[in-house]
């Protein structure tokens, strides 16, 4: 049973699955053009997407558990889960648009020419996870054994991916980011109207389907062995773990001879925002495009259609690893060594091209590592207690990093290729930590710590420009985006929490309490070697996806079987994508998020729950080098659910 309440179109929840219907997710790139329309100073602002998003999630599962005795203990569990998400995109955007000249009656205004196109995406995707896992623990007087067995399988299924372009006559263009520096302006000398839809005709139509398989075995098992030498007491635990994955990525597309076709005949008036200054350009008409292709207006171009060799790639990746491990304790000392032992047998399949022409390869990779750890303990009171570690791990490359396949897109000067790097060798870590914890009188905790993890082989995504040697497109300029391993980079820092709750207060005040954290993050690496970058000089920055500082709040009230609970997190801006350039890197913006949850017990079978999402409506925002420069904001607003728990 349950209800929901939402007073937007955003999204809202049902019960047994959850549905979220994005609308009108408008990604605004804050730059002005003169399209002669408006209301106030001549320039209308502009670049601006139309993403209108509907997703529709599911998912069920469930548990079966057997303990005879205290001793022995075996379960069976199923999940499946995923949505389908279906979404149109409308972008105005020009395209080949010629190297700049600086107009020298106004120094601020570069000239240029552009082609005004209007393109449409008009795509449905389907994730599902499924998951099945049997296993057990076993307790032989002391002597525990615990097991698993499981398979989980991913699968993403694209029907349609169709992609329409209407491309407009050249024009000249005009640029300035100087008399307005958070706002570039456009200007179109020859009056040109963009929304206009009789001035643009069909360009391009094209469709892809993606047929996606990630499958793993795996199996695990650990033996614990309590011992007992000279006076100390500790324990032996030895393990043994196998992962056998395989992941296949198909992809097929169809490209179609165009007909002669205007936008005005398959499109929508064109839409405006915020405050009338934006323009979107004409709504293309997906229905009228998929109908083209249903009604045979549009032909497919058999010579340029079928099965995708530039982004097929067959993974097979086995890792086989065991590990040894001693505790012991001696006094107020606790003290932990061990090391783990893998060895990893791969298989990466894909195309690798020469000249334009594809050969299926399948490049083994095996190689075997060990990772020891060491964990000192040390309780100066049962309350107080320091620990100090010394680990080691690994991070493989993901099969989108090392893959051999590649795309090329031929349109665009220089032309650009995005690729996977075959030679990349995993990432290693040690891991140094240090952490001091004080368990509070009536169960709070403040914890305190310091972190350092030096990182050798860092892969990170890299935009090689100028290149004329990649095998795709021989001696033609190329920007090439691929994957490289960077020799070493770090992240180091600070992290404090304090949870307390305050059970000293009079009744009914004794369910109050406070949990917090916070985290400071200081990361490194090499962003752009020196021929790398745009400026001839070697780049720094953070790692990608690492916010230097992160930290949540939260209120909460847990008594008499209420459950209350307020939270707000703040996460501040990370490096999110590289551009060629820091000052083109994609950044992702701070944010500070705000979350109500709570939940009444009305007797041991049933309870009521309400939850309100996103209370503070934060953009997610991304933008270009400088925070003055967005290239993208969605806004959410707020979601509230609620609903009935049964427990039998």
């Amino acid at each position: 049973m349950g209800f929901f309440s939402n007073p937007t179109p955003f999204s809202f929840v049902v019960s047994g699955s959850r549905k979220e219907d994005m609308r009108a997710i408008d990604d605004l790139e804050e730059s002005y053009l003169d399209d002669g329309v408006s209301p106030s100073n001549g320039v209308s602002q502009y670049d601006l997407r139309r993403y209108d998003y509907h997703r529709t999630r599911f998912g069920y599962g469930g548990e079966f558990d057997f303990e005879p005795n205290e001793d022995h203990a075996w379960y069976v569990r199923a999940d499946v889960a995923g949505y389908v998400e279906s979404v149109h995109k409308n972008f105005l955007l020009f395209k080949d648009m010629q190297d700049p000249t600086v107009d020298p009656s106004n120094p601020a205004f570069l000239d240029t020419t552009a082609t005004p196109t209007i393109t449409s995406t008009d795509e449905r995707e389907t994730h599902t996870n499924q998951v099945y896992v049997v296993g057990g623990r076993d307790d032989f007087g002391g002597v525990v054994l615990d097991y698993h067995a499981a398979y989980s399988r991913a699968t993403f299924v694209v029907d349609h991916d169709i992609g329409a372009s209407f491309s407009g006559p050249s024009v000249p263009l005009n640029y300035n980011n100087v008399s307005t520096p958070n706002f570039p302006i456009f200007v179109l000398p020859s009056g040109f109207n963009l929304n206009d839809a009789s001035q643009y005709n069909l360009s391009k139509l094209s469709n892809q389907q993606d047929f996606d398989v990630d499958g793993e075995y795996s199996f695990a098992a650990n033996l614990s062995i309590p011992v007992t030498f000279a006076g100390v007491d500790g324990s032996f635990k030895f393990g043994a773990e196998a992962r056998l994955r395989n992941k296949v990525a198909n992809e097929f597309d169809e490209a179609y001879d165009v007909p002669a076709l205007s936008l005005a005949t398959l499109s929508s008036p064109a839409l405006r925002y915020y405050d009338n200054h934006y323009t979107n350009g004409p709504q293309i008409n997906i229905d009228g495009i998929r109908g083209l292709i249903a009604d045979g207006v549009a032909v497919l171009d058999p010579a340029n259609s079928g099965f995708n060799t530039s982004s097929y790639f067959n993974a097979k990746e086995d890792i086989y690893a065991g590990y040894g491990q001693y505790t012991g304790q001696i006094g107020n000392w606790g003290f932990l060594a061990g090391v783990r032992v893998e060895a990893t047998d791969a298989t990466y399949g894909g195309y690798v091209f020469t000249n334009n022409v594809g050969v299926l390869e399948n490049r083994p990779n095996d190689y075997v590592n060990a990772f020891p750890t060491v964990q000192v303990r040390y309780s100066f009171t049962p309350q107080l207690i320091v620990r100090a570690t010394y680990s080691t791990g690994i991070s493989r490359p993901g099969f989108n990093q090392n893959t051999t396949a590649a795309s090329i897109d031929l349109t665009q000067s220089p032309v650009q290729i995005t690729r996977g790097n075959p030679a990349l060798k995993p990432t290693l870590g040690n891991n140094f930590d240090l952490s001091v914890e004080d368990y509070l009188p009536e169960g709070g905790i403040v914890q305190l710590g310091l972190f350092d993890k030096e990182f050798t082989n860092y892969i990170a995504p890299r935009i090689q420009n100028g290149i004329t040697t990649d095998p795709l497109a021989p001696g033609v300029l190329a920007d090439v985006t691929t994957f490289l391993n960077i020799p070493s980079a770090y992240a180091r820092g600070f992290e404090a929490a304090y949870h307390q709750k305050f059970v000293w207060l009079p009744q009914p005040f004794d369910g109050l309490g406070i949990e917090s954290n916070v985290t400071l993050v200081d990361s490194h690496m090499l962003e752009y070697t020196a021929a790398q970058s745009l400026t001839g000089k070697a780049e720094f920055g953070a790692l990608p996806g690492t916010s230097a500082v992160t930290w949540n709040l939260a209120g909460f009230y847990e008594a008499y079987g209420l459950q209350l609970r307020i939270a707000a997190e703040y996460v501040s801006s990370s490096l999110f994508g590289l551009g060629g350039d820091r000052s083109l890197d994609t950044i992702q913006d701070n944010r500070l998020t705000s979350d109500f949850t709570s939940s009444y017990q009305i007797n041991p079978h049933l309870s009521v729950y309400f939850n309100a999402k996103n209370l503070l409506n934060t953009p997610l925002r991304y933008y270009e080098g400088s925070s003055n420069r967005p290239i993208q904001r969605e806004f959410y607003d707020s979601t509230f659910e609620g609903g009935v728990k049964v427990h039998f």
